[in-house]
């Protein structure tokens, strides 16, 4: 050790002369329990409940478009049987007042006035354009049909004429309105599908009154 120099120096020459060097160490844990809040097999099942009450209402609203799809086709089916109906009654009633005309026209010159043979053809031709009327009723009918149906064979630019195979029925039906009623509020998918959105919805009341607890 030479002069000037002592020997904590030479042992921690780094260290610069007067410095004490010290380190801190501080250890916190924190554990944090709700008494009640989350607590309870409802609370935690609460996700897995309304999970299934939307895959119901799924179901039931694909459930309610298919019977509205089927109850458009069956609209459209026998609105296509009636104008095709009403193109038969009006091209007789043209055919009808077509042969009066010419019956007048032939008599003419015996006991047929000019009114009453202006008349007879005013009232044909009447009947005639009510005919085309009709007949456009019918296509227009048919393509309300094909869009319903929805099939590539039947497309909207090719002439593909829709017959109608099915009779109308013309007998008087008796229904139990109760009961039709009854079936009504068992069956109706809107109304399942109301139902299982308030049960979400209870779910989802529990969930956030049970947020509120301690």
């Amino acid at each position: 050790v030479g002069p000037g120099v002592t020997r904590n120096q030479i042992l921690s020459p780094d260290v610069p002369k007067g410095t004490n060097p010290s380190w801190a160490t501080n250890f916190v844990a924190e554990l944090r329990q709700p008494l009640l809040r989350n607590f309870g097999l409802a609370v935690n099942r609460a996700q897995i409940e309304i999970a299934r009450a939307n895959r119901a209402v799924s179901y039931w609203r694909f459930v309610r478009e298919v019977r509205d799809r089927l109850r458009d086709v069956e609209v459209a089916y026998w609105r296509l049987v009636q104008t095709r109906r009403n193109v038969a009654v009006l091209a007789e009633s043209v055919a009808q007042n077509y042969a009066t005309y010419l019956d007048l026209h032939e008599r003419r010159f015996h006991d047929a006035t000019p009114v009453q043979i202006a008349n007879a053809q005013a009232r044909w031709h009447g009947r005639y354009v009510e005919l085309l009327e009709s007949i456009k009723a019918v296509k227009d009918a048919e393509d309300a049909l094909k869009n319903l149906i929805n099939d590539p064979a039947l497309k909207l630019s090719e002439d593909v004429e829709i017959v109608p195979t099915e009779t109308p029925l013309a007998v008087p039906i008796t229904l139990d309105q109760f009961a039709e009623v009854r079936r009504a509020l068992e069956s109706r998918p809107e109304i399942r599908e109301a139902k299982l959105g308030l049960d979400a919805l209870r779910v989802g009341t529990t969930v956030a009154r049970n947020q509120t607890l301690p």
